[in-house]
């Protein structure tokens, strides 16, 4: 995700697993394996929040899934 916001990334979900996550600069990549099928969500919260103080209004949702 390219963005002048950094955002933190959270998930739900027994899909995919977390097995790096490496910071650099004002870049935070996160690197996942799949281990089963199954469904995966991913939340992306910027640190900043949006206007009002609002983190819904800037926070991103992206639904994955895995097949075999």
């Amino acid at each position: 995700m390219t963005s002048e916001r950094h955002y933190a990334i959270g998930g739900a979900g027994s899909a995919l697993v977390l097995m790096n996550q490496t910071d650099e600069e004002d870049t935070t990549s996160y690197f996942y394996r799949a281990v089963r099928a199954g469904n995966q969500t991913f939340v992306a919260t910027p640190r900043d929040p949006g206007p009002d103080r609002c983190i819904s209004c800037v926070t991103a949702h992206y639904f994955v899934t895995v097949i075999e």
